[in-house]
């Protein structure tokens, strides 16, 4: 998996509420902790808003490995909910105002263009070209 750095865009998962509807948050990696995590400012798709600072953000593969990161923390949300008293049990993101989460954008990029090793090339016959004859001269 590749490492944020600075420049990078990653994705990360915020609660809908906060972000006009959309769960995922565009955000330029701005630095690396030395913990693994990254600072990075969010890009809201909301007319007006401005950048959201982002801190502490771990990055996982992909979007099923964020959710299953953010739903480790929903037992911690406070008041806890009574499923049998009809109350909804939380969902992954209702963690995501207190644990940043992100993930790499899905890429339809052919292999090797993320540090990943490509394929050997496939080796094909050469085609020889026609010969080419010289136009008959004008009288």
């Amino acid at each position: 998996m590749p490492k944020p750095t600075p420049g990078r865009i990653v994705l990360v998962l915020v609660h809908p509420d906060s972000n006009n509807g959309r769960d995922e948050l565009p955000t330029i990696v701005t630095g690396v902790n030395d913990d693994g995590t990254c600072n990075g400012i969010g890009q809201p798709d909301t007319a007006g808003q401005t950048g959201v600072d982002l801190r502490g953000i771990t990055v996982v593969a992909d979007r099923k490995a964020a959710l299953a990161e953010l739903g480790r923390h929903t037992k911690d949300l406070v008041p806890v909910r009574n499923t049998e008293e009809g109350e909804k049990p939380y969902k992954p993101v209702d963690a995501a105002p207190w644990v940043r989460v992100g993930f790499w954008p899905p890429r339809d990029e052919p292999a090797g263009t993320d540090g990943s090793k490509a394929p050997p090339a496939k080796k094909t016959a050469a085609k020889k070209a026609p010969a080419k004859t010289a136009a008959p001269a004008a009288a």
